[in-house]
């Protein structure tokens, strides 16, 4: 019999048949159905009483329907390439196989397909809820694909790494499982070495338990939410020595679709549990960390250190924040009834282009996040702190007294980097308070040109600027609260002009709400549309720069007034969507690429009937020929349902394969 793998589930990553993988003389199927203590390399235990699995490629299926828990002792090391595991009924009981030692022995079970770049596999079986433990220390000879069963909250076995887990350098795959169930536990004693990789691609979360030395890479990449649970879960600990890679996307204000890492529960600790994040970089496409800290236990009323006595906050350190693409989100959160709050601190804080970030709750007092080099990012006139004149981070939005769906402002920062929003007061109320004012106001109406360093729009009953006017926002800082309101009347001669001047334009449209820009965009700093909610473009624009949509979607006409972007290259990051509903959107000399971050993709809507065209394109980092491109249900050439929806057309008139090395974009 032949088994094979799911194909396309890790990018990068040959899967496939693995041949040989039964029909071995030593592929064996497990005899054993009641609990008790066995002995992996006796024939007895196995059903053939010819041999036992031992050597890479064979297979091992011990999916009994067990009656009581079997602790399988290796007895020698132990070599397989494929291991089915986990009571195969569940019926009037659920009893997991425990693999481990014999007391005083550590030899190791070691997973190796035996055929180069073809993962081995470990597959947990579908019924009932079981832990599956495996207590002996591991060691991979080729990539590991941990395929977790199951199918609802009472079909969900668990698998539980209870020792160290030596990769060599290869990944440690996670994938299938339930949404949103926690299926993978790694216990105290589960940490890895050898560099490489553990990747969580499952729709299930991975609970980590006590602080891993592991100094590899940990990518999270799936559906995987719950209530105080993300990707990876870490309440007492966490992976303090790795390098944090975060792919996803958010849809409807924070709701996470992809990768989240969740530190925390806040529920009461007689310890300070401490840092918890990675000391190393936690760099994020589009995904989220969550930091809820954690309540102070008084231990019976009888405290007995500072942190029991509500005196300690929990501290974590990171080296470095990377924001790499797409629209991202931190949040941090308190129990400050009992403990001194939570505080984050990163040395320093990076940016990719186009990549924006939501920051929820820090507020320099009780929920604080900081970054040393957060004032460099800072534009704006420096008022001090509780004026109108302070500056802002246009990329970063910001929350601030609670939890929010949204930003309802913009982020700033003190001079030793603690991030805060603006709050309602930091504004002023009309566009002639100067040019280093943040405004928040309804009418866009204006007798003469001015300048504003960011914008804030809620109700907006007069939305045209005026015809010959000029709004310029000087740090490009745009951010509209409301839905259905707009900066100029799409296809009216009085919309005006908005400039950017110098400055990247960052556009923010929240939740679902719908925002239309109709007047006339220029600068040459490009333009950023960020948030999940959708921003219509109408006017005749002529700004210089790139354009990225990092966030939501960015529609380019609205089927009865035509628009168009600027003249540089236009980027659609993970999560995010471009809509073109004319023709002439893009330049035609402009390079249109659709990133992709895991097991996520931007996308490109044609509406019917468009005809589009741009000089060179990437898909995925990959660099495309010359010729047509569009949806299965479109006359292109080239179909992708993966990049492109609508029955339109884009026109490609130039190959980007002769572009030397192009765009090289490792998919994580």
């Amino acid at each position: 019999m032949k088994r094979c793998l799911l194909k396309g589930v890790l990018p990068g990553l040959l899967v496939g048949c693995l041949f040989g993988m039964s029909g071995r003389a030593a592929d064996d199927v497990w005899s054993r159905t009641a609990g008790g203590t066995f002995n992996w390399n006796e024939l007895a235990n196995w059903q053939s009483g010819a041999g036992f699995p031992d050597g890479a490629g064979q297979a091992a299926h011990i999916t009994n329907d067990f009656s009581g828990t079997p602790t399988i002792q290796l007895r020698q090391a132990i070599t397989v390439g494929a291991l089915w595991i986990g009571d195969a009924v569940a019926a009037g009981g659920n009893f997991g196989p425990i693999i481990k030692n014999a007391s005083g022995e550590t030899f190791r079970l070691t997973f190796a397909s035996g055929v180069p770049d073809v993962p081995a596999r470990i597959v947990t079986g579908s019924s009932g809820t079981q832990t599956i433990r495996l207590e002996a220390p591991l060691s991979l000879g080729s990539p590991l694909l941990a395929d977790l069963g199951g199918f609802d909250a009472n079909n969900r076995p668990n698998l539980t790494f209870a020792a160290l887990t030596e990769l060599n350098g290869h990944r440690l795959v996670f994938t299938n499982g339930v949404l949103g169930q926690g299926q993978v536990t790694f216990a105290t004693g589960g940490d890895f070495t050898g560099g490489g990789e553990v990747m969580n691609h499952s729709s299930s979360t991975i609970n980590v338990d006590g602080k891993k030395s592991y100094a590899g890479r940990v990518v999270a990449s799936s559906r995987a939410t719950g209530s105080n649970a993300g990707t990876f879960t870490g309440t007492t600990g966490g992976f303090t020595n790795a390098e944090i890679v975060v792919n996803g996307y958010l849809t409807n204000g924070i709701s996470q679709v992809g990768g989240q890492f969740q530190y925390g529960n806040r529920s009461g600790f007689t310890v300070n549990p401490g840092q918890r994040w990675t000391m190393r970089q936690v760099t994020l496409h589009g995904g989220s960390v969550n930091e809820t800290g954690q309540s102070a236990s008084n231990n019976g009323g009888n405290p007995t250190n500072d942190w029991q006595r509500g005196l300690e906050p929990v501290y974590s350190q990171v080296a470095t924040v990377a924001v790499r693409s797409a629209y991202c989100y931190i949040g941090i959160s308190a129990d400050t009834a009992t403990t001194a709050g939570t505080v984050v601190e990163a040395g320093a804080l990076t940016r990719g282009p186009g990549a924006t970030l939501y920051l929820n709750g820090p507020d320099g007092a009780t929920k604080r996040f900081r970054a040393g080099n957060a004032p460099a990012f800072l534009k704006g006139a420096g008022g001090a702190s509780g004026t109108q004149t302070q500056s802002v981070i246009p990329w970063i939005g910001a929350f601030i007294s609670g939890n929010s769906a949204n930003p309802q402002g913009f982020s700033t920062c003190d001079a030793n980097g603690e991030f805060r929003s603006l709050a309602d007061a930091d504004y002023a109320n009309n566009l002639t308070s100067g040019a280093g004012s943040n405004v928040s106001v309804s009418s866009l109406a204006l007798t003469q040109s001015a300048t504003v360093n960011a914008l804030r729009l809620g109700y907006v009953g007069t939305p045209n600027i005026g015809a010959g006017r000029v709004l310029t926002v000087a740090s490009g800082a745009v951010l509209f609260q409301q839905g259905a309101r707009s900066v100029g009347t799409s296809g009216d001669a009085a919309a005006g002009t908005l400039d950017f001047g110098a400055a990247e334009g960052v556009v923010w449209v929240l939740g679902q709400n719908v925002n239309t820009i109709g007047a006339v965009i220029t600068g040459s700093g490009g333009l950023t549309k960020t948030g999940t909610g959708e921003l219509v473009l109408t006017g005749a624009n002529t700004y210089g720069g790139a354009s990225h949509v990092s966030g939501g979607a960015l529609r380019v006409g609205d089927g009865a007034v035509s628009g168009r972007l600027g003249t540089g290259d236009v980027t659609v990051h993970t999560g995010a969507s471009l809509r073109l509903s004319n023709g002439g959107a893009l330049a035609d000399g402009a390079t249109l690429s659709v990133l992709r971050q895991g097991l996520f993709t931007g996308r490109v809507a044609l509406d019917a009937g468009v005809a589009e065209s741009v000089r060179y394109l990437f898909l995925g980092g990959q660099p495309m020929a010359a010729g047509t491109y569009g949806s299965g249900a479109s006359a292109a050439a080239n179909k992708s349902d993966t990049f492109f929806s609508g029955t339109g057309v884009l026109t490609v008139t130039g190959d980007a394969r002769q572009l030397g090395c192009g765009t090289v974009v490792r998919i994580l």
